[in-house]
C-alpha cells in the first residue's frame, strides 16, 4: 500500500507542536519494510516551502492509499480533525489511521463522534499497524490486529487482544531513516514548538536530533502524560524498555554522518542511578562522535554522570535540564517522581557550573497543593538562581492538563478543577487559543498565568531583585495581600517593563 504520515502542528494561539513525535520515523521505516511504500509529509514545512501546497491535491497525486495522522500532543487536536475532515471530504476512499497518546487515550470517543477517522492504534503502533494495513489490502477480520479501535455497522469496537513492543524488536527498529521525510533538509533544521524557526529562510548553524534510548517511566509525576500510571493505562507497558547502548550509538553516528544533525535531544531518564548513559557515552568517545547532548534530566544526576558528560560532549552545543518545577520542597515531593532539596538541586547546579558547563531549569506554577506563598518561594529560587549562577538558563511555562495523567485522573485526589475530561473538550479548548484548563484549590486559573508572567520577568530582570520580588519578600511570604494581576505595576518605571512583560501589550 501507498502510506503517507502527517505530521499536524498546532495553529491557534499557544505553544506550536513543531517536531513530529520521536517514535514517527522508526514505526514509518518499519512499515517501509511490510513491502508498503511510505513517506513522512510534515505539513507546515510543506505549507511555508510553497504557500500553494494543497494536501488533499497531493496525496490523490500520490495515490496514496491510507494517511497516519500522528495526535500525541492534545495540542494539535483541533487541527488534526479539521485536516483528516477535509481529506475525508476531498477523497472519501482515503483511509484515516490516528495514533499517539491523545489518541490512544480517546480512541473509542474519537471513533463514535468522528466518522472522518476509521482507525485508532492504542499503544505502540508497530505491529497493529502493520497487520492492520495487511489486513485491509486482503479483506481480513480486524480482530486479528491489536490495540485498534474501529467502528462496525456505527458500533465502536476495541479488540481486547494488545500488543506492547518489547526490547528485542525495538532495538531493530530504524530511527534515522530520515530519508522517508518529504523535504527532509528543511524539517531536520527545526527546532521544537519555535513558530518563526518555520518562516525562518536561514539554515540553522546546529541541527538537532531528538532522540529518546527507550521508552515508559518507574514513576508518577502528578502532571506527567507519560508517567508510569499514564503508561500502564495507554501503552500497558509496566515497566520501562531501553536500547541497547551499543544501538544507540548507531543510530547517533548515521544521524550525524549521514545527516548532519550534531546535537541530541535526550528526555529519557527512568532509572538515574543506572550505568545506562555512561556506557553510552564510553561509545561515543571510542567512535570519535562529535556531538552536543542537551540531556533532560528527569532527577538529579550524579556527579560521575557530569563528569562522563564533560568529557564526551562539546560544551558549547550542551547542557543538562533540570526541572525542579517549584521553589517549595513540600510542593515538589508532593508532585514529583524524583525528589530533591533545593540544597541538592544548588549543590549539583555549582558542580555542573564547576566542569564549565552549561545547565537549564524549568519552573511553573499552578501544582497541585502548591499556595500562593509557594509561588514565592519559586520566585525567590529563581532569583537566586539567576544572580548566582553564570551558566545556567532558566524556562518558566505553565503546564496544561494531560489527558492519561494522573491529575486528570483523579482531580479530586489532587485538589484540581478541570472542564477538561473528554476528547471534545480538547477540541473545543484549543481551537479557542491558549490556556492551562485547570484550577487548583488554592489558585485561579487567572493567578496561574499571573505567576508564570512573574517568573518569566524575574529571570528576565536586569537588577538583583525585581520590584515585585522585593516588595513581596518584604511582607515575609504573605501575598494574600497582594493581587497578582496588578504586581506587574510594581515595575512599570524600569525600562524593560514591555518586554519582561509583553502579554499586557498584545492587542
Amino acid at each position: 500500500m501507498r502510506v503517507t504520515f502527517i505530521h499536524e502542528s498546532k495553529s491557534a494561539d499557544g505553544p506550536d507542536i513543531t517536531l513530529i513525535p520521536i517514535g514517527l520515523v522508526g514505526l514509518a521505516d518499519y512499515i517501509a519494510k511490510q513491502e508498503n511504500k511510505v513517506e513522512i509529509l510534515h505539513h507546515k514545512s510543506e505549507q511555508v516551502i510553497n504557500p500553494e501546497f494543497n494536501l488533499s491535491e497531493y496525496l490523490k497525486q500520490q495515490q496514496t492509499d491510507a494517511v497516519c495522522l500522528d495526535l500525541h500532543w492534545h495540542l494539535q487536536a483541533a487541527d488534526v480533525i479539521n485536516t483528516i475532515k477535509e481529506l475525508k471530504a476531498n477523497n472519501p476512499t482515503l483511509i484515516t489511521i490516528l495514533g499517539g497518546l491523545t489518541a490512544s487515550f480517546f480512541a473509542e470517543e474519537i471513533i463514535t463522534n468522528h466518522k472522518e477517522v476509521d482507525y485508532v492504534i492504542k499503544g505502540d503502533g508497530e505491529e497493529p499497524l502493520a497487520k492492520l494495513l495487511k489486513a485491509i489490502q486482503e479483506k481480513s477480520p480486524l480482530e486479528q490486529v491489536p490495540n485498534l479501535t474501529w467502528r462496525i455497522n456505527k458500533k465502536t469496537i476495541t479488540n481486547p487482544q494488545t500488543f506492547t513492543i518489547k526490547e528485542e524488536m525495538i532495538n531493530k527498529l530504524n530511527f534515522t531513516n530520515f530519508d522517508l521525510i518529504k523535504n527532509k533538509e528543511f524539517y531536520l533544521r527545526l527546532q521544537p514548538s519555535e513558530e518563526k524557526c518555520l518562516n525562518c529562510k536561514k539554515e540553522c548553524d546546529k541541527k538537532s536530533f531528538y532522540f529518546t534510548v527507550g521508552r515508559g517511566c518507574p514513576v508518577d509525576c502528578s502532571f506527567c502524560g507519560g508517567s508510569k500510571t499514564s503508561q500502564k493505562l495507554i501503552n500497558n507497558r509496566d515497566t520501562p524498555i531501553n536500547l541497547d547502548p551499543k544501538k544507540a550509538v548507531e543510530e547517533l553516528k548515521k544521524a550525524k554522518e549521514n545527516h548532519g544533525l550534531d546535537i541530541w535531544y535526550a528526555c529519557y531518564d527512568p532509572f538515574p542511578r543506572s550505568k545506562s548513559y555512561l556506557e553510552i557515552f564510553k561509545e561515543i568517545r571510542k567512535q570519535k562522535i562529535d556531538l552536543g547532548l542537551r540531556f533532560e534530566s528527569w532527577a538529579l544526576p550524579t556527579t560521575e554522570f557530569i563528569d562522563e558528560f564533560k568529557k564526551t560532549f562539546d560544551p558549547t552545543k550542551s547542557e543538562i535540564i533540570l526541572s525542579p518545577e517549584s521553589g517549595s520542597e513540600k510542593v515538589r515531593q508532593k508532585n514529583k517522581g524524583y525528589n530533591y532539596s533545593n540544597t541538592e538541586l544548588l549543590e549539583t547546579l555549582e558542580y555542573i557550573e564547576s566542569k564549565g558547563l552549561r545547565s537549564c531549569v524549568y519552573f511553573t506554577t499552578g501544582l497541585p497543593f502548591e499556595k500562593k506563598e509557594d509561588a514565592l518561594k519559586s520566585l525567590a529560587l529563581i532569583n537566586f538562581i539567576r544572580t548566582n549562577f553564570n551558566k545556567t538558563k532558566i524556562l518558566t511555562a505553565a503546564i496544561i492538563m494531560e489527558p492519561g495523567s494522573p491529575w486528570f485522573l483523579d482531580p479530586e485526589k489532587y485538589g484540581i478543577k478541570t472542564k477538561l475530561k473528554t476528547f471534545s473538550d480538547y477540541l473545543n479548548f484549543h481551537a479557542g487559543g491558549f490556556s492551562v484548563g485547570y484550577e487548583t484549590e488554592h489558585m485561579k486559573e487567572l493567578e496561574i498565568r499571573d505567576f508564570i508572567g512573574l517568573m518569566d520577568a524575574e529571570e528576565k530582570c536586569v537588577y538583583p531583585e525585581s520590584n515585585f520580588l522585593k516588595t513581596l519578600l518584604k511582607t515575609c511570604f504573605s501575598i494574600e495581600h497582594h493581587k497578582t494581576d496588578q504586581l506587574h505595576a510594581l515595575c512599570s518605571t524600569c525600562k524593560n517593563y514591555r518586554e519582561c512583560f509583553p502579554s499586557l501589550f498584545i492587542k
